[in-house]
């Protein structure tokens, strides 16, 4: 038996393994991926599916095979993907060391939270079995802690290893670890002088760490910090092991750390002249970030790959743009605009054609348009007609360049993708939500949207999401809160901190609620069409 059969691993989604994240990212280095329609793809180390069931579920024209050494969870991943009716996902409780061919050729693994927690042996045959069983044009994700970073974590997990030594109680462990993390935060706050310095870095260090913020939820501490085995490596360490198999680092799925956007010129210069390769030189922006885990993307060794797009690889991919606009500039002028992500990313440019597409891509969102539909539409907004061939060549380049650039510092300026999941932006008469995100629901607030990211409801719309089945309007809903949840107390409805037991004032809060709450799926999103 193992930790997760006594306590089992969140049902959890990660955006950057999924299959469409990963062919992005590898057609952008000159690969041709598998269309995620029509792939195999492979998860070491499933757990209970929270990953791979969503994955499934959105794309039925892929078939999907989940592992895991933990029984306790295969067998309830195997009752949810039941309760789903799934019919192109395999789960199996089975060790990664006996996994063989006879389960064929993946177009993409993943292998998320495995790699620095597993003996050497297994992080072996974990490269073995992506060099045997990955496709040619193939794509693995592995994960790992990484040095430097976790050089300073290190020393917190000997302490929390220490304070549980003797302890094999997983709950137990980690209330102990908790009773001494609150300690070393303690003292740090209230201490002075020379010796309090390791202390307080310590705690400002945890507190940025994530995971660790979240008080009460031990699955940080369980699962890393006091796990039997966690070995980070640094990735120039990881590359090797790569490649001693056959394999070669792509990029990882946080590509943008690796661009050296935030240092001066003459640092980035000074980082080049030091790099003999692209190996080296990511190992550099390793330190200089201090960087503690990486999502590494591996594939065959021996293909050519580089992050150089031209114009025509460009135009494999639909574009879309969580980004503001500011200022009234005129999209025809020859002014410069800025456009402004919710991280705070910028984009500014006086190219006219640039300007258009960025605007309808904002006036878009949710959705997304293919190169090909957003050249069309930023031309129209511009009352192009038939312009000079050799001026509009040009144009298209500088459209984009501009366009690359802004993915290259933030996917919420401009993102990327080679596939477009669907969903409902606006609510219909009886609205339908994710049949896996209502399933989580009853479970925990955390559910996966349909662009397979986390979403995170209030109390009361996890109370309405599994009423999301498609057989009810917005009457029927507020009728079937009343009978249930508000009938039994589970959901108590307050007007201005006063508790409303009015059947008029109720069905009044109700309807603003749901109406509301409704919304906020769409946007999520969380509804079907």
């Amino acid at each position: 038996m193992t930790i997760y059969d006594e306590l089992p691993y969140p049902v959890l989604s990660y955006s950057r393994t999924h299959p469409a994240e990963l062919a992005t990212l590898a057609t952008l280095h000159g690969m041709r991926p598998a269309p995620v329609q029509r792939c195999r793809v492979l998860e070491v180390g499933c757990a209970r599916g929270g990953n791979i069931i969503p994955m499934a579920l959105g794309l039925p024209g892929s078939s999907f095979v989940g592992i895991d050494l933990s029984r306790r969870q295969i067998e309830e991943g195997r009752r949810y993907v039941e309760r789903l009716g799934l019919t192109n996902l395999r789960l199996e409780a089975r060790d990664l060391m006996d996994f063989d061919d006879s389960f064929g050729e993946f177009d993409y693994v993943i292998a998320h939270g495995l790699y620095s927690w597993v003996p050497p042996a297994v992080r072996d045959r974990l490269f073995d079995v992506c060099r045997r069983q990955l496709a040619p044009q193939g794509v693995a994700f592995i994960s790992f802690n990484a040095y430097p970073g976790w050089r300073a974590m290190s020393a917190i997990r000997d302490m929390l290893l220490y304070r549980v030594r003797g302890i094999e109680a997983p709950r137990l462990r980690a209330e102990k670890a908790r009773e001494f993390l609150a300690l070393l935060s303690d003292v740090a706050g209230k201490s002075v002088g020379i010796a309090s310095e390791l202390p307080q870095a310590y705690a400002r260090f945890l507190q940025k760490t994530p995971g660790f913020a979240a008080q009460g939820h031990d699955d940080y501490l369980l699962y890393d910090l006091v796990a039997e085995t966690n070995d980070p490596v640094y990735f120039h360490e990881f590359a090797a092991q790569a490649a001693r198999h056959g394999l070669q680092c792509l990029c990882d799925s946080d590509f943008r750390a690796s661009l050296l956007h935030g240092l001066a010129p003459d640092a980035v210069e000074r980082v080049g002249s030091m790099a003999g390769d692209r190996i080296e030189r990511e190992q550099y922006c390793d330190f200089l970030s201090n960087r503690m885990f990486r999502q590494s993307l591996v594939c065959r060794a021996g293909l050519p790959v580089g992050f150089e797009p031209g114009v025509e690889a460009l135009h494999a991919f639909r574009y879309g743009s969580s980004a503001s606009a500011e200022g009234t500039v005129g999209v025809g002028e020859v002014a410069v605009q800025r456009f402004v992500s919710s991280d705070q990313a910028s984009l500014s440019t006086d190219h006219p054609l640039s300007k258009a597409a960025l605007h309808h891509l904002i006036g878009l969102r949710p959705h997304t348009c293919t190169f090909a539909n957003l050249l069309e539409a930023a031309s129209r907004r511009l009352n192009i007609g038939e312009p000079d061939p050799a001026s509009a060549d040009d144009d298209i380049r500088m459209l984009a360049s501009n366009l690359l650039s802004g993915f290259t510092h933030s996917d919420r300026l401009v993102s990327l993708s080679v596939f477009e999941p669907d969903f409902a932006d606006t609510v219909s008469a009886h609205p339908l939500a994710s049949a896996w995100a209502r399933m989580q629901a009853e479970w925990d607030a955390s559910v996966t949207t349909l662009r397979h990211e986390r979403h995170v409801l209030a109390p009361h719309e996890r109370i309405l999401l599994p009423l999301l089945d498609g057989r009810r309007d917005v009457p029927a809903l507020i009728e079937a809160l009343l009978a249930g949840p508000v009938a039994s107390g589970e959901l108590v409805l307050k007007y201005q901190d006063r508790p409303v037991s009015d059947p008029a004032e109720l069905r009044g809060l109700l309807q603003d609620g749901v109406e509301k709450a409704l919304a906020a799926f769409a946007a999520a999103p969380l509804l079907l069409a």
